[in-house]
């Protein structure tokens, strides 16, 4: 609801500066086929890697490396130091609120995850 008049204006104008969406367009940034549909009519799929946060946390350097290998570009051995570190969240946030973010982010992950034919394992 805050977003839909912000959304007309940006579709009008991409150049327009716009607070009230990079405050409030957090749900929709999860959203991530709404991101990558449009990538994928102009670019063919084998020259996009789409990679998971928790990948490049969980395996840093074969991350790295799947990404050079992708490119084709030859190995490099690299440092990977952690640099701007979150401070830690909370284990836990209210029960009902998770199960909100489950039940509105289940069909749009499965579309997700049949897209690119892996499942990233987020709650479903």
């Amino acid at each position: 609801e805050r977003l839909g008049p912000e959304l007309l204006l940006l579709a009008a104008d991409p150049d327009h500066d716009s607070e009230i969406h990079r405050r409030f367009s957090y749900f929709s940034r999860g959203l991530y086929m709404d991101h990558l549909a449009p990538w994928f009519t102009h670019v063919a799929p084998e020259r996009i890697l789409v990679l998971s946060t928790a990948e490049l946390n969980a395996h840093t350097a074969q991350t790295y490396t799947r990404c050079l290998d992708f490119l084709g570009l030859p190995p490099f051995d690299a440092t990977f130091p952690m640099l701007n570190q979150s401070p830690s969240l909370p284990d836990e946030i209210d029960q009902p609120v998770r199960q909100r973010l489950v039940d509105a982010y289940r069909e749009p992950n499965n579309q997700l995850y049949d897209f690119l034919g892996r499942d990233l394992g987020w709650q479903r």
